[in-house]
């Protein structure tokens, strides 16, 4: 009788809240792509087919509002207790950062919505955990709604775009906001692609992944590109090297792929030299040291030299790099940025853009929130992380989708320190990345009763 009881209880848990995960597959899915669609600019010319309708900026409040609302809900679980130094790291960062923002007197709408953005992946993820395990019906939805939009992107930008408009790196978009995000979802399918592949041997798989990559030459993001790549190579690598047997001949194999590839770079620059431009141009002309993303740090560390309380809990949201630090500088309004970040948001130059933001979201997380919000930020992260790096895959969807957070999870934060407003931002790698880690940390077979 005791074991029926335990396991109708293990039941109820979970199933969790019907209502609470039908809203969180809504947010997770329809929600972010229809979000990102309305995000989409109206002067652009191959945006107008797609562009369906503007969301009204109150709408924001209300997501943030029923954010909120869930994850206090999610607070009162039993189920929390497995994640509790995440939600205490998560309350200590709001607190301080409301109270730093009423000390200073800029408790505004603006700030809010700066501190909402930064933590809106980790309440989304707070509020998936206790709201139970996904079941497959649920998995299944998940898998095939990301595919079709993936499938629907590549027919708009290949069939409408393209033809019509003509390859442009920041106007192949898609449905998406930008050329970026829809680059950034190639990536993602094409490494988890790739990955499959050298787990099951399926040629299918390989195909698609080559496929995706080269799709990637239309939304191109250079940056994102390279560094998947790269993640690719070590993956590849690490696969041969696990079937090698022998020092001598893994050594050999390390140090032919290390050859080819440098053969392959300089290739490369003698053929294509109009690709290296930019590094040319940072190197010869602008100096290393003065590049935007190393010379945001500097900056973001003499911001908080004033005194001790911005050192340790920065300047405010909103006072320096992000959201609303963009906005008000660009309408004239900037108080804690520095001139040359006024300079860089008004500067026209689409080519020197990458060169010219002397600002990064790691870097104004430090300016903004200080060494004790930055640390208060990542242990939430961090946690997030480290139980989906150590799971043991059950199965190839699990497998897949413990590497689709991976990638997801390193694209943002590798590109974090390159632009002002970065992926962290983005509701479309964000809350599917939550997603998949919060199935990672919900309810495992492992810990039902042995009779169920």
């Amino acid at each position: 009788m005791q074991v029926i009881q335990q396991e109708l209880v293990t039941r109820s848990r979970l199933q969790g809240l019907p209502v609470m995960r039908k809203v969180i597959l809504f947010i997770t899915t329809f929600w972010i792509i229809m979000y990102s669609n309305a995000r989409m600019s109206d002067f652009v010319p191959s945006y107008k087919f797609v562009h369906l309708f503007p969301i009204p900026a109150f709408v924001r409040g209300v997501e943030l509002a029923l954010l909120v609302f869930l994850y206090l809900l999610s607070l009162t679980t039993k189920m929390n207790k497995r994640i509790l130094l995440f939600n205490v790291s998560i309350l200590a960062f709001i607190g301080l950062s409301i109270l730093n923002l009423v000390w200073h007197g800029n408790l505004r709408g603006a700030s809010i919505q700066d501190l909402y953005i930064r933590l809106a992946p980790l309440l989304f993820f707070a509020i998936l955990v206790p709201a139970s395990r996904s079941d497959k019906k649920e998995l299944r939805y998940f898998v095939q709604f990301f595919i079709g939009t993936l499938l629907l992107n590549i027919l708009v930008s290949v069939f409408y775009q393209i033809p019509l408009h003509g390859d442009h790196e920041d106007h192949i978009p898609g449905i998406m906001e930008d050329a970026h995000a829809y680059c950034n979802y190639l990536l993602v399918f094409f490494i988890v692609l790739l990955y499959d592949y050298l787990r099951t041997k399926k040629l299918t798989s390989l195909t698609l992944s080559l496929f995706f990559l080269v799709l990637t030459v239309f939304p191109r993001n250079e940056k994102a590109i390279g560094f998947t790549i790269l993640v690719a190579g070590i993956l590849v690598l690490q696969h041969i090297l696990k079937k090698t047997k022998g020092l001598f001949l893994k050594l050999a194999i390390v140090g032919t792929l290390l050859l080819a590839t440098g053969i392959g770079t300089v290739t490369l620059v003698k053929n294509r030299p109009d690709i290296w431009a930019r590094a040319d141009l940072a190197i010869n002309y602008i100096g290393l040291e003065n590049v935007g993303p190393i010379q945001a740090w500097p900056m973001a560390v003499n911001e908080i030299q004033s005194g001790p309380m911005p050192m340790l809990i920065g300047l405010g949201a909103g006072e320096y790099g992000w959201i609303a630090a963009g906005r008000d500088v660009s309408e004239g309004n900037g108080r804690k940025h520095s001139r040359q970040f006024d300079f860089e948001f008004t500067f026209g130059s689409v080519d020197n853009a990458g060169f010219m933001f002397r600002t990064n979201t790691w870097s104004s997380l430090l300016a903004e929130f200080g060494i004790i919000g930055t640390l208060l930020f990542l242990v939430p992260v961090w946690i997030m992380t480290k139980k989906v790096w150590k799971h043991q895959p059950e199965n190839r969807l699990e497998a897949n989708m413990r590497m689709a957070f991976l990638i997801i999870l390193l694209l943002v934060v590798f590109q974090g320190f390159f632009t002002p407003y970065s992926n962290w931002s983005s509701p479309t790698l964000v809350f599917p990345m939550a997603y998949l880690a919060a199935y990672f940390h919900s309810t495992t077979k492992k810990e039902l009763p042995e009779n169920s």
